[in-house]
């Protein structure tokens, strides 16, 4: 039986059709770089804004009490060592990559913070102190507030440019169909990643206030986790579409349920594998070094294609949905409804 191509429809974007279509985007629009590259630059080369009362408020707030027990000492003790180095090294100037505004977390909440609002950066999750020509030039705040507030506002610049940059990548793949306008998709990126921060620092402390650490790893993480996996596309139904906020939510679960294996199949390569061993090759130059240029680019060009495969993989699979729901119904309207048949 002949099958026509109306008939068949239009056929789901596979993952390594999105990674090809992500890098063919790049490749032929090499300046959409340059809001990464000069984001890096700016980390590395330029002043470092410091607040050394942050080191104490880290020092003091994590000193284990008398009498817990040694296990949970240890970890308190292993986590105050780490959010030190952490509070030292930070550059308030970081927040300019938004979520996760540069604070060091896993690659995992790295890349998905910059799949939601960010632009991404390098040296925003390395902390560079060194640069080439020596230590760069510090300004440090006296005023923990000041610092809070200039964070605050570090971090809504930082969504701006991002939504230009997302809108960029956006309209690569319309097809010249309309995406969303700066002052449509800004507001709502701005809400998105506030309610980000809330809803993560709401179930960490949840999970803490349950009894341990083990109860942040064992549930908050996981909790976290499965909700980046099914909102991931929540910012390209925004940006390209230009959907509000709790549709976009909706459209991204939708997208993902009813695409899982494919889903986590992009996931998992861009983060586990492309990302990962990426990582590897930017860690090599020192910060001292002018090779660390080289690590900005591939890390400009791979982040970049990433987030662009993510746009072509998120509008090929909902075409295709809504392709394939309209088939469906034209189709049961014909059962309801057979032509007469010709005597």
């Amino acid at each position: 039986m002949y099958t026509s191509e109306k008939n068949v429809g239009i056929r789901p974007i596979s993952v390594l059709a999105a990674l090809v279509a992500g890098f063919d985007r790049v490749a032929a629009q090499p300046l959409l770089l340059l809001p990464t590259v000069l984001l890096d630059l700016f980390l590395w080369l330029g002043p470092h804004l410091v607040i050394p009362s942050i080191v104490q408020l880290a020092a003091s707030s994590l000193t284990p009490p008398a009498g817990v027990d040694p296990s949970v000492a240890e970890q308190l003790l292993a986590y105050r060592e780490a959010i030190i180095d952490v509070a030292t090294r930070y550059n308030l100037f970081s927040a300019l990559s938004t979520l996760p505004a540069g604070m060091p977390f896993n690659m995992i909440f790295g890349l998905l913070g910059s799949l939601i609002v960010g632009l991404p950066s390098l040296l925003a999750m390395r902390l560079a102190t060194a640069a080439p020509f020596g230590v760069p030039v510090e300004v440090k705040l006296a005023s923990l507030q000041s610092g809070i507030w200039l964070w605050l506002g570090f971090s809504v610049v930082g969504i701006a440019f991002a939504t230009g940059y997302l809108r960029l990548i956006a309209r690569g793949h319309s097809n010249g169909a309309p995406v969303a306008s700066f002052r449509e998709a800004f507001p709502r990126l701005l809400a998105l990643a506030a309610g980000g921060y809330l809803l993560t620092f709401t179930i960490l402390l949840g999970a803490a206030l349950i009894g341990s650490f083990d109860a942040v790893l064992y549930i908050g993480m996981p909790l976290l986790f499965v909700g980046a996996v099914y909102l991931s596309f929540t910012t390209q139904g925004v940006v390209r579409y230009g959907m509000q906020i709790g549709k976009a939510m909706r459209e991204s679960l939708r997208v993902v349920r009813w695409n899982f294996f494919g889903s986590m199949s992009l996931l998992l390569l861009s983060f586990f594998l492309i990302w990962t061993a990426a990582t590897q090759v930017w860690s090599l130059p020192g910060e001292n070094s002018w090779y660390l240029l080289l690590a900005i680019g591939g890390h400009a060009f791979v982040s970049t294609t990433l987030i662009s495969a993510s746009y072509a993989y998120y509008q090929g699979r909902r075409e295709w949905m809504q392709d394939l729901a309209e088939r469906i119904l034209q189709q049961q309207m014909q059962d309801k409804n057979p032509p007469s048949e010709s005597i």
